[in-house]
């Protein structure tokens, strides 16, 4: 089976409000089937994909930092040549 669509989202709703729940859609030569993600899930999925979360997290973290530094160094040589 091939994996077609993972879908999770986090309810705002509900009995299973402030909770992600989610389907994932499988399909194969001889048909497809949706299969329903618990909260339970949706966590081991994110335990899997945690360590590039945050990795992922701190380059935009960095990259976000350097351009407001820079942004800051331009604008103190912008005011510098102007005096």
């Amino acid at each position: 089976m091939i994996l077609k669509n993972l879908r999770i989202e986090l309810k705002d709703w509900g009995s299973q409000r402030g909770q992600y729940v989610g389907t994932a859609e499988f399909t194969s030569p001889i048909g497809e089937v949706e299969v329903r993600l618990t909260p339970e899930h949706v966590k081991q999925i994110f335990a899997v994909c945690a360590e590039s979360i945050v990795t992922v997290a701190k380059e935009v973290s960095s990259m976000m930092t350097s351009q407001v530094i820079d942004q800051a160094e331009a604008a103190k040589l912008i005011e510098t040549q102007g005096d």
